[in-house]
């Protein structure tokens, strides 16, 4: 027990570091006014990462499964370091394509591992029950590493360009020390030495219980439409009077409010069905659909706040629900399917917000963006009633 009790204290750990991504909220100033790219290569290399973290989704967690989740974790860790170091080193655009190529594998192969360890340990010694608090616990510290270093990343690369850079790979030195001592010892490895056979025993699970569908289908969609606000939010705000020098506190506090999020979560689920939860998240998206659409300084602060605590709910309450209903030799390649379908989501409906935006408005963008999400809601309505 005392085991535990202390990879769950390293966990949270691992987690605030994990987001002390201090160049997140800088890289357009780093890589076109310092390296002097075009935007649109800078754009190119955070998509490009984007594409590399989708594609190994799905094969990163039957390696996980197959041969450790941890070690598989440390090995991500290892690609994201070497990602920011790349930085450091040179200005050569085929240098910096090689960086986002590493990047994007590196958070692939990280993604849900932590948590399934956890769930495995509690598991093993009859607590799954406390899972929820503990997860719902590690996304607060994550939110608030986010918050963290977005908070002092414009102060650090004022000062010196390469100190958010520096920052970013002390947290990841920091975490690969801490990852040591987080106990693995309950995973139940997968025996199939076929990855193709094994990812689609994964997608036939996911097919076939239709309440891991629907739950998927419907925490995506909310994701994608969601992430239409998060895409185009600094135009919004600069359009509706927000001062853009105050744009990096903003960034800062949305990060403080999903860590609210995460913390709340816990509380709902213990007192909620599931069913009502998914339904409380689809609420505030349309909500804060409504308060965008407005155009309106106040409502759309306050929107921000809504769309904010419902980011900290999702992928808390994804992957409880998940990891609960997961065979065990499975677990880590389920929970990179709900990441690829959330990555995949993200990015169609980001390219196709930023072209409606380009050529049709942002209050277009929005109008259609709240039609779909009143959508959502009869369909998640109808669904979780029946």
């Amino acid at each position: 027990m005392d085991n535990i009790k202390s990879s769950i204290k390293f966990y949270y750990v691992v987690q605030f570091l994990s987001a002390c991504i201090f160049t997140t909220a800088i890289w357009s100033f780093f890589l076109t006014s310092f390296n002097t790219f075009s935007f649109s290569i800078a754009t190119f290399l955070i998509i490009l990462s984007g594409i590399i973290s989708f594609l190994f989704e799905a094969p990163s967690g039957y390696l996980a499964d197959k041969y450790g989740r941890k070690k598989v974790y440390l090995l991500g860790t290892i690609f994201i370091l070497i990602s920011f170091l790349l930085w450091i080193f040179s200005k050569d655009i085929y240098v910096f394509i090689i960086s986002s190529i590493l990047n994007g594998i590196g958070f692939a192969i990280t993604s849900g591992n932590l948590e399934a360890i956890i769930h495995d340990n509690l598991v093993l010694n009859g607590k799954e029950e406390d899972f929820k608090d503990i997860q719902s616990n590690g996304y607060t510290y994550l939110f608030f590493g986010r918050a963290f270093s977005s908070f002092f990343a414009g102060y650090l690369f004022v000062i010196n360009p390469f100190y958010p850079v520096y920052a970013s790979i002390f947290s990841y030195l920091i975490i690969i020390f801490f990852l040591f001592f987080i106990n693995d010892k309950g995973q139940e490895k997968e025996k199939n030495n076929n990855m193709k056979e094994h990812i689609f025993s994964g997608l036939k699970y996911i097919y076939n219980d239709k309440i891991i569908l629907n739950i998927i289908l419907i925490l995506v969609f909310v994701s994608s439409f969601g992430n239409i606000f998060w895409f185009t939010y600094q135009p919004y705000f600069k359009q509706i009077g927000f001062s853009i020098e105050n744009i990096g506190i903003l960034f800062s506090i949305t990060g403080l409010l999903s860590g609210f999020g995460a913390f709340l979560i816990k509380k709902l689920q213990d007192k909620y069905q599931s069913k009502y939860i998914l339904l409380l998240i689809v609420l505030l998206l349309f909500l804060s659909s409504l308060l965008f659409l407005s155009f309106n300084y106040y409502l759309g602060i306050l929107g921000l706040i809504m769309i904010s605590i419902m980011f900290g709910f999702i992928m808390s309450f994804g992957n409880t629900v998940l990891l609960k209903k997961s065979p065990k030799n499975l677990k880590s390649t389920i929970l990179s399917l709900f990441s690829l379908f959330m990555t995949l989501g993200y990015s169609l409906f980001s390219l196709c917000s930023g072209i409606i935006y380009d050529f049709l408005g942002l209050n277009f963008l929005y109008l259609l963006n709240l039609i779909f999400v009143i959508c959502l809601f009869f369909y998640s309505f109808l669904n979780l009633n029946n």
